[in-house]
């Protein structure tokens, strides 16, 4: 079964979220029909209203915030590179610049990368040195625990 699927005018987006399976039809910009549905065999189950879907990471944000956050990684990563080469270890440098670059990277082309909470205080807009906000902290700890 395809995740999407066109017809003249109208787009069908299939969602595999865990134990569930949906179907969003679209026309135009406009929500047609919202179904759950048997992915195995695609018989629709049940018909709906609305359906809730949550981000699969804290870390979210807009395309926007995501372009000026990567720069600002980019920059640091500049200095970080050239001090470490600077004080005689290039293959600090160089492990770190592959691993940031990789990372950002991800972050262009998907939206997140593994680790993301480490680039948390770009999204977040903290200085150097700062500590997790306690709604970051809160989050942390339900991940963690559930």
């Amino acid at each position: 079964m395809q995740p999407l699927h066109f017809y003249q005018g109208v787009v069908m987006s299939s969602l595999f979220l865990l134990c569930h399976a949906f179907r969003v039809i679209f026309w135009d910009d406009n929500i047609e029909s919202i179904e759950s549905f048997n992915p195995t065999d695609g018989i629709t189950i049940e018909k709906l209203d609305q359906i809730n879907i949550y981000p699969a990471n804290i870390f979210v944000t807009s395309r926007e915030k995501m372009k000026d956050s990567i720069q600002e990684i980019q920059s640091d990563l500049i200095k970080q590179v050239d001090y470490f080469n600077e004080i005689g270890k290039p293959l600090e440098a160089r492990r770190l610049e592959d691993r940031v670059t990789y990372d950002m990277e991800m972050m262009r082309e998907l939206g997140y990368c593994s680790g993301i909470e480490n680039y948390s205080r770009y999204f977040d807009g903290r200085r150097p040195g700062s500590g997790l906000s306690v709604c970051s902290i809160i989050s942390l700890m339900i991940l963690l625990w559930s």
